[in-house]
C-alpha cells in the first residue's frame, strides 16, 4: 500500500518539517488549489532541503526536476515510476518529503506494489514545482565552493591552463560547471532510461501472462467439450 512506500523516507531530521504539512494538503477536498499554489512547492521544498544534506541537495533536486520536466513531455513511458528503482529510492523516496512530492505531481500507487503512475499531470501544478526546485538548483550551482569538497581543487588546476582574451577563473568555473553538471544528468538520464526500460518489459510481461491464462482457460474449456462429446459418444454407443 501507499504507506509502505511511504516509509522508504529516513526519520526527519529536524521538528519542522514542512513536508508532513504539504502531505496533509494532498488530503483535502481542495488540494488542486494548494497545488497550484508556488508558495506551498517552495514550502515543501525547504522541507526537502533541510532534512538533506547539503553536498546531495544537488542531486536531489536534479532528479526531482527531471521527473517533472518528463510529464511535461506527455509521454506515456515518464508516467511510471518503479519504487525499487536505485535512482527513485535514492534521490526521492528515499528523502523526507520525496514521497509527498511525487503525490502532489499526480503519481499514485497502482496495482503493483511497486509501481507509481501518473495518469493525469496538471500542467501548472508541474511547472510549479520545477520553478520551486529551479531556485534551489540555481542557488547551489552559484555557492558550489561551499557544498562541493572538490570544486576548489579542480578549479585552481583549471586556473593553470592559460586561455588568450578570457579571464583564467571563468574558464576554469565554466568547464569545470559544464563537465560536472554533464555528467550528473547523463546519470540521471541513464536511470531514467533503465526504469522506462524495466516498464516496458514489465508491460510485456504482464501482456504474456494475459495471454497465458487467455489460453490456459481456452485449453479447459476445449477439454471439457471433448469430455462432454466423449460422453455423449458413449451413451449413444450404448442405446
Amino acid at each position: 500500500n501507499a504507506e509502505s512506500v511511504h516509509s522508504a523516507a529516513p526519520a526527519p531530521m529536524m521538528d519542522k518539517n514542512q513536508s508532513a504539512i504539504f502531505g496533509l494538503m494532498l488530503k483535502t477536498p481542495d488540494k488542486d488549489t494548494h497545488l497550484s499554489r508556488s508558495e506551498n512547492w517552495d514550502m515543501l521544498i525547504e522541507g526537502i532541503e533541510q532534512n538533506c544534506p547539503l553536498s546531495e541537495q544537488y542531486g536531489v533536486f536534479k532528479a526531482m526536476r527531471k521527473i517533472g520536466e518528463n510529464l511535461l513531455l506527455d509521454d506515456e513511458k515518464y508516467r511510471t515510476l518503479y519504487a525499487d528503482n536505485e535512482l527513485v529510492q535514492e534521490k526521492i523516496l528515499g528523502r523526507v518529503g520525496g514521497y509527498e512530492f511525487l503525490r502532489g505531481l499526480g503519481f499514485k500507487q497502482a496495482n503493483d506494489a511497486e509501481e507509481l503512475i501518473c495518469k493525469h499531470a496538471d500542467k501548472v501544478v508541474v511547472e510549479n514545482a520545477i520553478q520551486a526546485l529551479t531556485k534551489k538548483i540555481t542557488h547551489l550551482k552559484e555557492t558550489r565552493a561551499e557544498w562541493d569538497p572538490n570544486y576548489k581543487q579542480k578549479l585552481r588546476k583549471k586556473k593553470k591552463k592559460i586561455v588568450i582574451n578570457q579571464p583564467v577563473e571563468q574558464v576554469a568555473d565554466h568547464a569545470f560547471d559544464l563537465n560536472s553538471m554533464n555528467e550528473e544528468q547523463r546519470l540521471i538520464e541513464e536511470a531514467m532510461r533503465l526504469s522506462q526500460e524495466q516498464h516496458v518489459r514489465d508491460m510485456i510481461a504482464r501482456q504474456q501472462r494475459e495471454l497465458d491464462m487467455a489460453n490456459q482457460l481456452h485449453s479447459q474449456k476445449s477439454l471439457l467439450l471433448l469430455a462432454s462429446d466423449q460422453e455423449d459418444d458413449h451413451k449413444a454407443n450404448v442405446l
